[in-house]
């Protein structure tokens, strides 16, 4: 004998509301046809009732439905309107089981029925829960707005209810961390060693067979993860709660790599390609610049963009792109100082008392030149992270390893909420240019004293 007692709102002018007419209906499906058993059809009785289900099913001629409860509202003419459905009580006939199962789905509380949502567990709507195809408001509840500081940190490690498997107890056990019966864990559990991340046992869990599966307990959850203490990150955490500390600097390791190869190939082949044209010069010269001309006239982002469209975002590829066009530089520095000392005395008077072409250009040449190459070349290795930082910003970044222009890229958007994660990474890429600028003076001092102190 399945009733339903509804009330619903019988004032006028709620939220300025103008009543309008509503309807109520089981909602069934049957041999896959969505049908519809009408409880009171539509009207504007806002007045306390109750439906007789089981009279109405037996006057359709069923004997039991798989359905929903459902109150269809129609708005009044050129209004929205509102249907505050204060309680809607389930009874029946039944035993104590079902008649509780009846008490989950009535509502008793206006506002706290709208508050249910899912179980963070299984991702699923309490059976209490009551869907809705328009607004569901709260009534008649006062709001409080306040400032409180919430320490995520001490969220995510501090102690909490948590479920861990029976396999880690056990693992815990063997270690000497603590001890247990497993005819009685919950009762007989304790802790014998600060290690331990376990504190209490609630309950445990057991498969059919009447062996322990899962245990729900208080656990220190720093110690659960493997912490010894509870962990501070000095640069903070990213969107995932990644220590950023150790992503820039394994992304440091990476772009570091890349840049040190990228700069060794560009000095090598660089001063290659311009002491042969600085030094026959001539019909020589002049064809290697044209090349050199063509090929600067192509902009580096483009030949990094085709290089990654077909070769794929890897380290290998960004290595490729950027020695492309990153030598030239070094070419033509190189090129330059070999007019500039290819015609020196002494020069001259090694090649008189015949002095071969790559004497003259290995022992005579190039180690005058060598200061101000290296200076420039050592100032590659952060211009490469630069480059590969501001492709990172196209999405065409490196893929599946950390690097500074992927670690820029992925934060760029909490910059207006977590600047820190951008200025951390982007203050250790201004040290880096610092470091390498200081480097590369000291290197020219070193292969050229006469330029020592000179900017």
């Amino acid at each position: 004998n399945y009733k339903v007692q509804i009330v619903l709102f019988d004032e006028e002018n709620v939220f300025d509301n103008q009543l309008g007419t509503y309807k109520v209906y089981l909602g069934y499906s049957e041999a896959g046809v969505q049908n519809e058993l009408l409880l009171k059809d539509w009207s504007k009785d806002y007045s306390t009732y109750t439906l007789d289900i089981s009279a109405a099913l037996k006057e359709a001629g069923l004997n039991s439905v798989n359905g929903r409860l459902i109150f269809a509202l129609k708005s009044a003419d050129d209004v929205f309107s509102y249907i505050l459905i204060q309680k809607c009580i389930f009874t029946a006939d039944v035993n104590e089981a079902t008649a509780k199962e009846l008490d989950l789905i009535s509502i008793n509380d206006a506002t706290k029925s709208i508050q249910y949502n899912k179980d963070p567990e299984t991702q699923k709507f309490p059976i209490g829960y009551w869907a809705s195809t328009g607004v569901k408001n709260v009534y008649k509840s006062e709001v409080y707005y306040c400032s409180f500081t919430y320490d995520t940190y001490q969220a995510a490690f501090d102690t909490r209810e948590f479920t861990i498997s029976y396999a880690d107890l056990k693992s815990y056990a063997e270690k000497g961390y603590c001890s247990f019966n497993v005819n009685d864990i919950t009762g007989t559990f304790q802790s014998l060693d600060d290690r331990c991340p376990i504190i209490s046992i609630k309950e445990t869990s057991t498969d059919r067979f009447g062996n322990p599966t899962n245990i729900v307990g208080n656990v220190s959850m720093y110690k659960y993860y493997g912490y010894k203490s509870m962990p501070k990150f000095l640069f903070g955490t990213d969107q995932y709660g990644r220590d950023m500390f150790t992503k820039a600097f394994s992304g440091l390791r990476t772009s570091l790599l890349l840049g040190l190869f990228t700069a060794a190939f560009c000095l090598l082949f660089g001063l290659f390609w311009g002491a042969i044209s600085g030094y026959f010069g001539g019909n020589i010269d002049l064809a290697m610049e044209r090349f050199c001309d063509i090929l600067g006239g192509i902009p580096t982002i483009v030949v990094l963009t085709l290089c990654i469209l077909h070769l794929g975002n890897n380290l290998f590829t960004f290595f490729l792109a950027l020695c492309l066009t990153g030598w030239m530089g070094t070419a033509g520095r190189t090129r330059t100082q070999f007019y500039r000392f290819k015609g020196r005395e002494y020069v001259l008077a090694s090649r008189t008392l015949g002095a071969s072409d790559l004497r003259l250009i290995f022992r005579h040449i190039l180690p005058n030149a060598l200061g101000t190459i290296v200076t420039s070349a050592v100032l590659m290795i952060p211009s490469v992270i630069y480059s590969e930082a501001s492709i990172a910003y196209l999405n065409l970044g490196l893929q599946g390893v950390d690097s500074f222009g992927v670690l820029l890229s992925e934060n760029q958007k909490f910059l207006a909420v977590y600047p820190y994660l951008v200025v951390f990474p982007a203050v250790i890429i201004a040290l880096l240019m610092i470091s390498f600028n200081l480097f590369g003076n000291g290197l020219r001092d070193a292969l050229n004293p006469s330029l020592k102190g000179s900017e």
